[in-house]
Protein backbone atom coordinates (compact mmCIF):
# COMPACT_ATOMS: atom_id res chain seq x y z
CA UNK A 1 0.00 0.00 0.00
CA UNK A 2 2.82 2.40 0.85
CA UNK A 3 4.39 1.62 -2.52
CA UNK A 4 1.11 2.44 -4.30
CA UNK A 5 0.76 5.76 -2.46
CA UNK A 6 4.40 6.69 -3.14
CA UNK A 7 4.00 5.78 -6.82
CA UNK A 8 0.77 7.76 -7.13
CA UNK A 9 2.32 10.83 -5.48
CA UNK A 10 5.41 10.63 -7.69
CA UNK A 11 3.27 10.28 -10.81
CA UNK A 12 1.15 13.23 -9.72
CA UNK A 13 4.20 15.42 -9.19
CA UNK A 14 5.72 14.45 -12.53
CA UNK A 15 2.39 14.92 -14.25
CA UNK A 16 1.81 18.42 -12.93
CA UNK A 17 5.32 19.78 -12.48
CA UNK A 18 6.18 20.07 -16.14
CA UNK A 19 2.75 20.48 -17.66
CA UNK A 20 2.77 24.08 -18.85
CA UNK A 21 5.04 26.09 -21.07
CA UNK A 22 4.81 29.56 -22.53
CA UNK A 23 5.28 28.75 -26.21
CA UNK A 24 2.82 29.30 -29.03
CA UNK A 25 0.83 26.21 -29.90
CA UNK A 26 2.03 24.05 -32.74
CA UNK A 27 0.23 21.41 -34.75
CA UNK A 28 -3.44 20.94 -35.40
CA UNK A 29 -6.02 22.06 -32.89
CA UNK A 30 -8.13 18.92 -32.50
CA UNK A 31 -10.01 18.52 -29.21
CA UNK A 32 -9.40 15.17 -27.56
CA UNK A 33 -10.59 15.73 -23.98
CA UNK A 34 -13.00 18.00 -22.13
CA UNK A 35 -13.10 18.21 -18.33
CA UNK A 36 -15.89 20.03 -16.48
CA UNK A 37 -16.52 20.83 -12.83
CA UNK A 38 -20.11 21.61 -11.91
CA UNK A 39 -21.42 23.84 -9.08
CA UNK A 40 -22.29 22.91 -5.51
CA UNK A 41 -24.14 24.91 -2.83
CA UNK A 42 -20.84 26.30 -1.54
CA UNK A 43 -17.82 27.85 -3.23
CA UNK A 44 -16.77 24.95 -5.43
CA UNK A 45 -14.74 25.93 -8.50
CA UNK A 46 -16.93 25.83 -11.62
CA UNK A 47 -15.01 25.64 -14.87
CA UNK A 48 -14.23 23.54 -17.89
CA UNK A 49 -11.01 22.64 -19.66
CA UNK A 50 -10.74 21.83 -23.35
CA UNK A 51 -7.56 19.89 -24.19
CA UNK A 52 -6.26 20.03 -27.75
CA UNK A 53 -3.79 17.60 -29.34
CA UNK A 54 -1.52 20.54 -30.16
CA UNK A 55 -1.07 21.18 -26.42
CA UNK A 56 -3.44 24.13 -26.29
CA UNK A 57 -5.54 24.13 -23.12
CA UNK A 58 -8.56 26.42 -22.89
CA UNK A 59 -10.09 27.30 -19.53
CA UNK A 60 -13.64 28.58 -19.30
CA UNK A 61 -13.70 30.00 -15.74
CA UNK A 62 -17.26 30.35 -14.48
CA UNK A 63 -17.39 30.59 -10.66
CA UNK A 64 -14.84 30.67 -7.83
CA UNK A 65 -11.94 30.32 -10.26
CA UNK A 66 -9.77 33.36 -10.89
CA UNK A 67 -11.73 35.99 -12.78
CA UNK A 68 -14.62 34.77 -14.90
CA UNK A 69 -13.76 34.43 -18.56
CA UNK A 70 -11.89 32.37 -21.12
CA UNK A 71 -8.16 31.76 -20.84
CA UNK A 72 -5.59 29.63 -22.57
CA UNK A 73 -2.18 28.16 -21.95
CA UNK A 74 0.14 25.83 -23.81
CA UNK A 75 0.90 22.40 -22.42
CA UNK A 76 4.13 20.63 -23.19
CA UNK A 77 3.87 18.03 -25.93
CA UNK A 78 5.07 15.24 -23.64
CA UNK A 79 2.35 16.15 -21.12
CA UNK A 80 -0.34 15.75 -23.80
CA UNK A 81 1.12 12.42 -24.99
CA UNK A 82 1.38 11.14 -21.41
CA UNK A 83 -2.21 12.20 -20.68
CA UNK A 84 -3.56 10.44 -23.74
CA UNK A 85 -1.49 7.33 -22.95
CA UNK A 86 -2.90 7.31 -19.41
CA UNK A 87 -6.46 7.54 -20.74
CA UNK A 88 -5.83 4.61 -23.08
CA UNK A 89 -4.03 2.52 -20.43
CA UNK A 90 -6.77 3.05 -17.85
CA UNK A 91 -9.25 1.88 -20.50
CA UNK A 92 -11.30 5.06 -20.12
CA UNK A 93 -13.84 3.78 -22.64
CA UNK A 94 -14.84 0.94 -20.31
CA UNK A 95 -15.75 3.18 -17.35
CA UNK A 96 -19.38 3.53 -16.36
CA UNK A 97 -21.16 6.63 -17.67
CA UNK A 98 -22.07 7.76 -14.14
CA UNK A 99 -20.57 7.35 -10.67
CA UNK A 100 -22.73 8.43 -7.75
CA UNK A 101 -26.18 9.89 -7.73
CA UNK A 102 -26.84 13.53 -8.52
CA UNK A 103 -26.53 15.00 -5.04
CA UNK A 104 -27.28 18.72 -5.27
CA UNK A 105 -24.52 19.79 -2.89
CA UNK A 106 -21.75 17.77 -4.54
CA UNK A 107 -20.02 18.94 -7.71
CA UNK A 108 -19.55 16.57 -10.62
CA UNK A 109 -16.32 15.96 -12.45
CA UNK A 110 -17.31 15.32 -16.05
CA UNK A 111 -14.81 13.78 -18.45
CA UNK A 112 -15.53 13.70 -22.20
CA UNK A 113 -12.98 11.75 -24.24
CA UNK A 114 -12.96 10.55 -27.81
CA UNK A 115 -12.80 6.74 -27.79
CA UNK A 116 -12.32 5.07 -31.14
CA UNK A 117 -13.98 7.96 -32.93
CA UNK A 118 -16.91 8.17 -30.49
CA UNK A 119 -17.42 10.50 -27.55
CA UNK A 120 -17.46 8.83 -24.13
CA UNK A 121 -18.82 10.88 -21.21
CA UNK A 122 -18.21 9.95 -17.58
CA UNK A 123 -20.07 11.97 -14.95
CA UNK A 124 -18.37 11.36 -11.60
CA UNK A 125 -19.97 12.67 -8.42
CA UNK A 126 -18.64 10.24 -5.80
CA UNK A 127 -17.27 6.71 -5.45
CA UNK A 128 -15.52 6.93 -8.79
CA UNK A 129 -12.41 4.98 -9.80
CA UNK A 130 -9.09 6.08 -8.30
CA UNK A 131 -7.63 6.76 -11.75
CA UNK A 132 -10.35 9.32 -12.45
CA UNK A 133 -9.94 10.81 -8.97
CA UNK A 134 -6.21 11.28 -9.69
CA UNK A 135 -6.99 13.05 -12.97
CA UNK A 136 -9.58 15.21 -11.23
CA UNK A 137 -6.97 16.30 -8.65
CA UNK A 138 -4.28 16.90 -11.27
CA UNK A 139 -6.62 18.95 -13.44
CA UNK A 140 -7.60 21.06 -10.41
CA UNK A 141 -3.86 21.66 -9.84
CA UNK A 142 -3.49 22.98 -13.40
CA UNK A 143 -5.65 25.95 -12.42
CA UNK A 144 -2.83 27.21 -10.19
CA UNK A 145 0.21 25.93 -12.07
CA UNK A 146 -0.33 27.29 -15.56
CA UNK A 147 0.34 30.74 -16.93
CA UNK A 148 -3.16 31.63 -18.13
CA UNK A 149 -3.56 34.26 -20.84
CA UNK A 150 -6.99 35.83 -21.44
CA UNK A 151 -8.57 34.95 -24.78
CA UNK A 152 -9.72 38.07 -26.51
CA UNK A 153 -13.13 37.51 -28.00
CA UNK A 154 -13.41 38.72 -31.56
CA UNK A 155 -16.19 41.19 -32.24
CA UNK A 156 -18.70 40.03 -34.81
CA UNK A 157 -20.26 42.38 -37.30
CA UNK A 158 -23.89 42.16 -38.32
Amino acid sequence: MKFFIATALTASLLFSQTACKSLKNEGKDEVFLVFKRTPCFGKCPVFDFTFYRSGRLVLNAREFVMEKGRYETQLKHRFVKRLETRLINMDFCSFDNKYGEGIADLPSAIFIYKCNGLEKTVDAVMNFPGQLEELNTEFMDLLEQCDWKPIEEKATSN
